[in-house]
């Protein structure tokens, strides 16, 4: 009788301890999941949001340029400058 209960309790232990490892290796791919669902959403944002800050960036360059031959310094003096 006595070797009955030992082998019912190592099975026990035995099937308890790998449901235990199960749970926690879901957990495991549930939090790795997790962190790459929000890696692809940053990527989508980041994909989606590109034109629009080139967008903005072009604008930007254009109007520095502008700015820059606006300027009277930028011109070339016509005559020369005499003492």
């Amino acid at each position: 009788m006595n070797s009955l209960i030992n082998k019912t309790t190592s099975t026990l232990s035995g099937v308890i301890l790998f449901a235990f490892g199960c749970v926690m290796a879901g957990l495991g791919l549930a939090a790795i999941s997790m962190l790459a669902l929000f890696a692809l959403a940053t990527m989508g944002i980041a994909v989606l949001a590109a034109p629009f800050l080139a967008m903005s960036q072009d604008t930007s360059e254009a109007d520095e340029e502008r700015a820059v031959e606006d300027t009277p310094a930028a011109e070339a003096p016509d005559a020369p400058a005499t003492a």
